[in-house]
């Protein structure tokens, strides 16, 4: 299964969870829901990170991961432009890659995977990128889940 690459857009992440963008003439882009999807009781962990290598496309994607109990929110610090490809759930839990979509995330925005949601690790498009990632953790170490897709889902240009 080959999708393409789509410009990100509020209306096309909603089932997916939310773009952090500055609205037009603002000075400050709100963030605050970053942590809004938290059980209660978990730790706010805010990480600053920079990666130094880029994707090329084609691009296989044969693993996805997803934060049961947290959104995660990944707030760019560089010019960066980021590859970021969701998919939603089956009704067992696993990822459904028939509904897999990629979406290129500017330098000038933001993303929140709504808690829940099966999504590849950020793809950055240039190096270095830099940016900050918020979410709770429930300091148990279950976090995270990691999923396999067989066959791979092939992100084209």
């Amino acid at each position: 299964m080959s999708i393409t690459v789509e410009p990100i857009s509020a209306e096309a992440f909603a089932p997916f969870g939310s773009v952090i963008a500055h609205a037009a003439g603002a000075i400050i882009a709100d963030a605050s829901g970053a942590f809004a999807g938290a059980e209660p009781g978990m730790a706010p962990t805010l990480e600053w990170m920079r990666l130094t290598f880029r994707v090329e496309l084609p691009l296989g994607v044969d693993t996805l991961e997803q934060h049961p109990f947290s959104d995660q929110t990944f707030l760019p610090q560089s010019d960066s432009p980021l590859l970021v490809f969701v998919c939603p759930s089956r009704p067992d839990g696993s990822p459904d890659a028939a509904g897999a979509r990629a979406f290129h995330l500017p330098a000038t925005m933001g993303v929140t995977f709504r808690r829940g949601v099966w999504h590849r690790s950020l793809a950055p498009l240039a190096a270095p990128s830099v940016f900050a990632m918020a979410m709770a953790r429930t300091g148990r170490g279950d976090d995270s889940l990691v999923a396999k897709l067989d066959p791979p889902v092939v992100v084209a240009g």
